[in-house]
């Protein structure tokens, strides 16, 4: 099992840099490269929706990655300090063809095999995303 916990400050530049430590920790742990695309497409979007929606870039702000991957599963935690996330996303609309925001949480809710969003102790929003690495086992779940 591998563990990798980092925490960013709420700056733009810091999305890339989140999407290639979890990159290098994913290739190293040796997941397949079509998991890996999924993981990075979900996690780009809570990352940013945190760094954008829910922190504002306030560089006073954090956002707390928690990346756990065993020989089946790989967790993976988003935690910003924003306020009223989980009310957010339970008013969100659906995005129209057109749209040029709105499909984040979509997004992820497709890429991952479970996700829950909950509200911490301190108001910010917890995404939890499950992706599953055994292809039979995904495949069994669908």
């Amino acid at each position: 099992m591998t563990e990798f916990k980092r925490v960013y400050p709420s700056v733009l530049e810091q999305s890339d840099i989140m999407v290639s430590d979890i990159e290098e920790v994913l290739t190293n742990s040796k997941v397949d490269i079509d998991t890996i695309r999924n993981i990075l497409l979900a996690v780009s979007e809570a990352f940013n929706n945190a760094l954008l929606h829910a922190n504002k870039q306030d560089p006073d702000k954090s956002i707390w990655l928690n990346l756990v991957v065993s020989q089946d599963d790989v967790l993976l935690e988003i935690t910003d300090e924003g306020k009223n996330g989980l009310e957010k996303i339970s008013h969100k609309k659906s995005p129209t063809l057109t749209s040029e925001s709105g499909r984040g949480v979509d997004l992820i809710r497709h890429f991952s095999q479970n996700v829950e969003f909950e509200t911490t102790e301190r108001g910010g929003l917890k995404v939890s995303m499950t992706f599953v690495r055994n292809k039979e086992k995904q495949l069994n779940n669908l």
